[in-house]
């Protein structure tokens, strides 16, 4: 069946049974999308990027939460860092939230920022690759 688009008016070709179900009423996706634009839709079907897991959310897990849940938590909590709290630099490239007690409990008091050279030699990062390669000779 030969049908107008609603949007720039051209004829285009559409099947009777999408013309049934309310469909077929654009000539293409870039029209369709361009009768979406102004719409408000309701907050339940409107798109959000991500899920906001707060304190009060039915998925939070809390002090179970893994290793990057916190880290996550703490970056949103306490922000990107842009500077080292041990050598006192902010031209690092790329700065970390580090776990002081290495309990990784959801303590705000218990993280600091650190560069990334700082973090790696506060984890002993050096040693704990030397030991995992020595144990890997061990029991070749």
């Amino acid at each position: 069946m030969i049908r107008n688009c609603l949007i720039c008016k051209k004829e285009f070709k559409e099947k009777l049974s999408r013309i049934k179900t309310g469909r077929g009423k654009y000539c293409s996706k870039k029209c369709h999308i361009k009768s979406q634009k102004g719409k408000h839709f309701s907050p339940k079907t409107e798109f959000k990027k991500g899920i906001n897991l707060n304190e009060n959310h039915r998925l939070w897990k809390g002090e179970k939460g893994s290793y990057s849940a916190k880290h996550y938590w703490i970056s949103r909590k306490l922000g990107k860092p842009q500077k080292c709290t041990n050598c006192k630099t902010t031209d690092a490239k790329k700065f970390e939230w580090a776990n002081i007690s290495g309990k990784y409990k959801r303590n705000l008091k218990d993280y600091t920022r650190l560069c990334t050279s700082c973090h790696r030699r506060m984890d002993g990062h050096g040693y704990k690759m030397w030991e995992t390669r020595r144990r890997q000779i061990l029991y070749l």
